[in-house]
């Protein structure tokens, strides 16, 4: 754990002395620099501090999603402290602490997991919802944003790379399933590795999670520039092992899961805790759609149901997740390329990348220029940039009043064209 004070060196052959950087700290004498939420602030403004391809090695890009994010925790309502999502649509959950509170290590690992419990209770609707109300705003969902249209708003600026085309189908998944990790980041850790692994096989739950404790320590240079480095303590790659035993009961009536935990006793024998899964929610249906759209306005309504019309009329497959309803067309077994996703309160147009290629430049092209003559689907100045594929655009059904046949029409030409390129030559 022990290392040496990091240093500035004029250049990499070291031919000046190095200058040794002061260690400083957030709290006794320089405590009065910082704030209690300083930490919070940090990494919600530069989430790349955190070193999340410790424990996912694949993962290029991370996107802060709000701080102090409220939660049911049931007899009480938590706040988490800083919520992310990497590119994959693992959501990372994070409590920060200084060295100088009282409050033990133990009480917030405790702390997180509940939060994390929470979490998995949620629909993402739900889970956005709460999000939009963070008590710090700073990176948090706007109104009516998603957590997709936030993701694929970064990716278009480039501050989120190799985002996967199934983002929100995975995303469910892994916040239903407890596939999340959780870090508890601090800028000074008392607790041995030996106690943590203790307490984490005491209180971490049996869901498929990966948790780490990252120090920062900050140094200062003579010229009063800080510097801060990040260090992971503790990692896990999986708390748990578990067994996934699936329940048919009745005719295909219902599905179950349960997970069960083993983790080894102090007195070195094995304990067995089954713990259920949580089931997926029910797929989105056009009834249930139109229903939620009716509650939100007429116009949105009436929109919407012309514009499932136009859209079965065109002969188009569709596909349903919990929160979204897709159109577009099915290749084989296994490839959906959807060319128009339905939720709420909004549309959006996020050609797969994969159909891209199939269908080229050009096409993808008058594809965006088509679209945006009928609503703000793609920014004006991406429009015409082949290159930029990801859409952060999600104009509300009430853009489409009195357009909608010119927008169906956009949709079956767009459909002719991959059509088109998919048959055999």
């Amino acid at each position: 754990m022990a290392r040496g004070i990091p240093a500035f060196i004029a250049d990499i052959v070291g031919r000046s002395p190095p200058e040794l950087l002061r260690p400083i700290s957030l709290w006794g004498k320089d405590e009065q620099s910082f704030q209690e939420d300083y930490l919070q602030e940090l990494l919600d403004n530069s989430p790349q501090l955190l070193p999340v391809r410790d424990f996912y090695p694949m993962v290029t890009s991370l996107c802060s999603l709000g701080r102090e994010i409220p939660v049911d925790l049931g007899n009480k309502q938590g706040f988490i402290d800083n919520l992310f999502v990497t590119n994959d649509a693992h959501l990372v959950l994070v409590e920060t602490k200084l060295h100088r509170n009282p409050e033990g290590i133990r009480e917030v690992v405790a702390q997180t997991f509940q939060y994390g419990e929470a979490i998995n209770a949620m629909s993402l609707m739900q889970l956005e919802g709460c999000i939009r109300k963070g008590l710090k705003q700073g990176n948090a969902l706007r109104p009516e944003q998603t957590i997709l249209a936030r993701v694929q708003e970064l990716a278009a600026s480039g501050e989120v790379s190799e985002l996967i085309e199934d983002f929100e189908d995975r995303l469910e998944t892994h916040t239903r399933t407890g596939e999340i990790l959780y870090l508890i980041v601090a800028d000074g850790i008392r607790a041995s590795v030996e106690r943590m692994t203790h307490w984490l096989n005491e209180i971490g739950g049996s869901a498929p999670h990966k948790f780490g404790l990252i120090e920062l320590r900050f140094y200062k240079s003579s010229d009063g520039r800080s510097v801060v480095i990040p260090r992971t303590l503790l990692r896990t790659k999986e708390i748990s092992r578990h067994v996934v035993v699936v329940n048919i009961q009745g005719a295909g009536a219902t599905v179950s899961a349960v997970v069960n935990e083993m983790a080894k006793t102090e007195s070195g024998g094995t304990s067995i805790t089954p713990r259920p899964v949580k089931a997926a929610g029910p797929p989105m249906t056009k009834d249930r759609l139109l229903a939620e759209a009716k509650a939100k306005s007429d116009t949105a309504h009436e929109v919407l149901r012309e514009l499932i019309l136009g859209l079965e009329s065109l002969g188009l497959d569709s596909k349903a997740t919990p929160e979204t309803f897709q159109y577009g067309l099915k290749q084989g077994d296994d490839d959906f390329y959807s060319l128009l996703t339905l939720q709420l309160p909004s549309m959006y147009s996020n050609l797969p990348t994969k159909l891209i290629a199939t269908i080229g430049d050009t096409a993808f092209v008058e594809h965006k220029r088509a679209m945006n003559a009928v609503a703000p689907f793609y920014r004006p100045e991406e429009v015409d940039d082949p290159s930029k594929k990801v859409n952060g655009l999600a104009p509300p059904y009430e853009c489409l009043a009195g357009k909608v046949s010119d927008f169906v029409a956009v949709i079956g030409a767009t459909r002719d064209k991959v059509v088109a390129a998919l048959s055999p030559q």
